[in-house]
């Protein structure tokens, strides 16, 4: 609303009237009253001033008078959200895998000595555990203790653990860290073969045409190597293959335990 102001003149002293009433007096006095704009019928004054206040806000009135849904902002489903999360965990899994490679490669040019290394990298990892069921920050497992029958269940499992982690930690210290990740590439390959030997499993034809590209870019590798070195390739095909066993009786431990993510690590 415009205000009006009222003010003297420096001469005559006189009182200006806010403009726009002579004509309302004149009109009153001719018995005349000024047009008043009329409401579309059945709005109120309230809703019409803000209606008229702002065209966008115009708009949305009238949309939600009409019942027009207001858009929404698009959401994620939830299978894929579920799909951003493996992606980022496989990702992070192999950039902590190529870290852990180097960071092993250069502990061994400095202490060689990678099967003492192995064995320390496991007890410092079952210390960490322990403080950290201590701490709460991971739920201790209620379902498996430290008596006769827990230890045999875990028993196997924990051997091919050892088995694949110290034999990778040698391989480092035999040959390139370049080498023998191309080694362990294979491991899907020992997976699927030993499973379908051993274990009766079956898999489609089309997981098995997935590994001819592995297999063949795993031999590739190992027969263009500059420093090809025997024992390092022996030592990461042991790393494979324990690691392809230690994922049935992971399984299997999973079922008669209850034990799942790191607590069966742990």
């Amino acid at each position: 609303l415009s205000v009006a102001r009222s003010t003297r003149s420096l001469r005559g002293g006189v009182h200006r009237r806010p403009a726009g009433l002579h004509g309302r007096e004149d009109e009153s006095r001719h018995g005349r009253t000024a047009p008043v704009a009329r409401l579309p019928r059945g709005s109120s004054p309230t809703i019409h001033r803000v209606r008229s206040s702002t065209r966008g806000s115009a708009i949305v009135t009238h949309a939600a008078a009409e019942g027009v849904p207001e858009p929404k902002g698009v959401a994620l489903s939830e299978d894929t959200w579920k799909t951003l999360r493996v992606s980022s965990f496989i990702f992070f899994w192999y950039f902590l895998n190529a870290v852990f490679a180097i960071i092993n490669k250069r502990t061994l040019s400095v202490f060689p000595y990678p099967w003492l290394l192995s064995w320390v990298q496991i007890a410092v990892g079952a210390a960490f555990m322990l403080v950290m069921w201590r701490l709460r920050v991971f739920k201790p497992p209620s379902t498996v203790g430290f008596d006769a029958k827990s230890w045999k269940a875990l028993w196997p499992t924990s051997c091919l653990h050892l088995v694949a982690h110290v034999t990778a930690c040698a391989s480092y210290s035999l040959g390139s860290v370049s080498f023998m990740q191309v080694v362990k590439a294979g491991e899907p390959a020992c997976s699927v073969i030993l499973l379908t030997l051993f274990f009766g499993r079956k898999y489609s034809k089309l997981v098995w045409l997935t590994l001819i590209p592995i297999v063949g870019g795993v031999a590739v590798g190992s027969t263009t190597e500059l420093n090809f070195s025997m024992a390092s390739f022996v030592c990461a095909m042991i790393s494979n293959v324990a690691s392809a066993l230690r994922s049935v009786t992971s399984k299997d431990l999973q079922d008669a335990t209850g034990l799942r993510g790191i607590n069966l690590y742990g």
